[in-house]
């Protein structure tokens, strides 16, 4: 669920409805609607994709401070600076401004070399890790709160 495995940076390839698959800098998006996924089972043909994304250098950046963030509630901004050859607080100042409210109310910590989700903060990690999603839009997914 959500393209998380313990062995990443592998391909991900998604079965079902509306399954992601991943491989290497390309997401695609499976037959999202039931009833069109089921009449391609039944006539024998494979659902088709609905849509796909090649992901920008910037995409891959933000995947990596997502994962992180959701993987291990915790990203190393020299890590990401060094993977992806940025200064990490100049290239995320708005993210950071975001997330200082989150901080405030006790979900994650901003620290120099790092930002940290707090136990709390756990609950609500897809709130702090938003911050960084530049393709987010509130009005296609769900909720988080």
């Amino acid at each position: 669920f959500m393209g998380y495995t313990t062995r990443g940076g592998l391909p991900l390839i998604g079965l079902g409805v509306s399954a992601i698959t991943e491989l290497e800098d390309v997401y695609a998006q499976a037959q999202p609607h039931l009833g069109a996924w089921y009449r391609a089972v039944e006539q024998g043909t494979e659902p088709k994709i609905a849509r796909g994304l090649r992901l920008t250098a910037d995409d891959r950046l933000r995947r990596d401070v997502i994962a992180a963030l959701m993987c291990n509630f915790e990203v190393r901004k020299d890590a990401i600076a060094q993977a992806h050859g940025i200064a990490f607080d100049d290239t995320f100042a708005d993210e950071l401004a975001a997330l200082v409210p989150l901080a405030e109310e006790g979900l994650c910590e901003l620290e120099a070399d790092r930002i940290t989700v707090t136990p709390l903060g756990r609950l609500l990690v897809r709130n702090v890790a938003m911050a960084f999603d530049a393709r987010a839009d509130a009005g296609r997914f769900s909720r988080t709160v």
